[in-house]
């Protein structure tokens, strides 16, 4: 009986070897790069890294890439660079003003399409991808990667909210079951500025109405308030290009569908902003201590970009239906 038990022991031992290890859920983070790479890439690349290793994303969706040659140095010097070919790269599109790029983890998604929606000033981009290992294996989704208009003038506000309303109209256009994410850097300082009303508000046609998964709403500009939701700046003091100010706007957003979908849903307390410890209310992402990080990857986050990482991870209900078209 005592054999019996330490094979049985012995069995259940190498099954755990064995089989590979899935997280419990997909995590997706959206990150502003800050003119990645710029004249400052090559020194930046070892705080991305530092981030990147610790996050351990699925999918990257990154704004502010200059060029194709920004995305192969992203994906090889910080992606890459401590697991090679772990990760991979979606097609890329230079087109006016900045871009978007998506990296995704070859073990657990499949990239199948990308589509770019024309604005006036920066591309849309969105990436439809299939999770092939792990939770929701088989689940299709899409990210659309924005960067709205800058600035706080009424023309920068009739900006955004006309991007607004291409891709809400997009959004529309798609199935009542299609499970999309809406993520970037938003420039927003209120909820109740009109493009976010756009994207959330309900219309004829509900099938592209968002959500903000954490339902934070109202004035978020230099609010303390919202102070553990802030996403920029990480700088109280600019530097290399990017904002100074220190915490106090909350620009990068990850949004979802108002209504859950069947493939994957929000996992409740996963969304944040990294590194983020709702003390550091205009400073410096790595002013003293630090308590969600610790010191090592606060500073690489203030060293890597103005803009602190958004994160959200999905899990998967009891049924999963698969959509099958892309427009």
């Amino acid at each position: 009986m005592k054999r019996k038990s330490i094979y049985l022991l012995f069995f259940v031992l190498l099954a755990f070897i064995i089989l590979p290890i899935y997280s419990e859920a997909v995590k997706i983070v959206s990150w502003n790069a800050l003119n990645f790479p710029g004249s400052t890439g090559a020194a930046r690349e070892a705080y991305f890294r530092m981030v990147i290793n610790k996050l351990n994303p699925d999918v990257l969706v990154v704004q502010e890439i200059l060029s194709q040659t920004g995305v192969n140095q992203f994906l090889s010097k910080v992606m890459n660079y401590t697991y090679p070919g772990r990760y991979a790269a979606a097609g890329f599109t230079d087109g006016p003003d900045t871009d978007n790029a998506m990296f995704y983890k070859k073990s657990t998604i499949s990239y199948l399409a990308r589509k770019q929606i024309a604005t006036d000033l920066r591309d849309i981009s969105v990436y439809k991808v299939k999770v092939i290992s792990g939770p929701g294996i088989n689940s299709e989704f899409r990210i659309c990667s924005v960067h709205l208009k800058s600035g706080t003038s009424s023309s920068d506000k009739v900006q955004r909210e006309y991007e607004a309303n291409i891709l809400r109209s997009y959004l529309n256009s798609l199935s009542g079951t299609s499970l999309f994410l809406v993520c970037g850097d938003f420039n927003l300082y209120t909820s109740s500025e009109s493009s976010f009303v756009e994207l959330t508000e309900s219309q004829t046609d509900n099938d592209g109405r968002c959500k903000d998964p954490i339902n934070k709403l109202g004035s978020w500009h230099d609010n303390s308030i919202f102070a553990k939701y802030h996403s920029q700046s990480s700088r109280a003091t600019a530097f290399g290009g990017g904002a100074s100010g220190g915490l106090d706007d909350r620009f990068d957003l990850i949004l979802i569908p108002y209504v859950d979908r069947s493939n994957l849903v929000n996992k409740i307390g996963t969304y944040k902003a990294y590194g983020n410890d709702g003390l550091h209310f205009n400073k410096s992402v790595n002013s003293g201590t630090n308590s969600a990080v610790g010191t090592v990857i606060a500073n690489a986050l203030y060293q890597a970009s103005d803009h602190l990482p958004v994160v959200i991870e999905l899990v998967p209900p009891s049924t999963l239906l698969v959509e099958n078209e892309f427009r």
